[in-house]
């Protein structure tokens, strides 16, 4: 669950506000999902010129506590690329499926390390609140 703001800046170019709490789990491992809280700001290049929704693609920076409540607890800072949907539920509801690559570089807090960076692919859906400012 979610909550973003997004403000739109011209015709195609949104940037992106958005915390919330969820699952995750890479392409790699998706039998071993981690649960935590995030935040991230997001550049997004809609492309459908006006219409804030449907296909875009996106880079990002964010920060995450994530754990599997068994062997391993982090906390990092994610910056990656992103394929979504945007699909508006209602004027306030969103539901944002995607598909990311990204380059954690994270903290284990039980092994005390840093986890040396990986490329990670995630598959994910985003479901919440949002609101969209659209800035002339």
């Amino acid at each position: 669950m979610i909550y973003s703001f997004e403000k739109a800046k011209n015709n195609n170019w949104t940037t992106v506000f958005w915390g919330g709490a969820g699952c995750v789990g890479s392409l790699k491992s998706i039998d071993h999902p981690s649960y935590g809280l995030e935040i991230a700001v997001e550049k997004r290049l809609y492309f459908q010129k006006d219409n804030y929704k449907h296909f875009f693609v996106s880079a990002y920076l964010g920060s995450a506590y994530m754990t599997d409540f068994k062997d391993a607890s982090n906390i990092g800072i994610i910056p990656g690329i992103k394929i979504n949907y945007k699909a508006e539920i209602s004027n306030k509801l969103l539901l944002e499926p995607y598909i990311s690559l990204s380059y954690p570089l994270t903290y284990d807090f039980k092994e005390s390390i840093g986890i040396k960076p990986v490329p990670v692919w995630t598959l994910g859906v985003r479901f919440g609140l949002f609101k969209l400012r659209k800035v002339k």
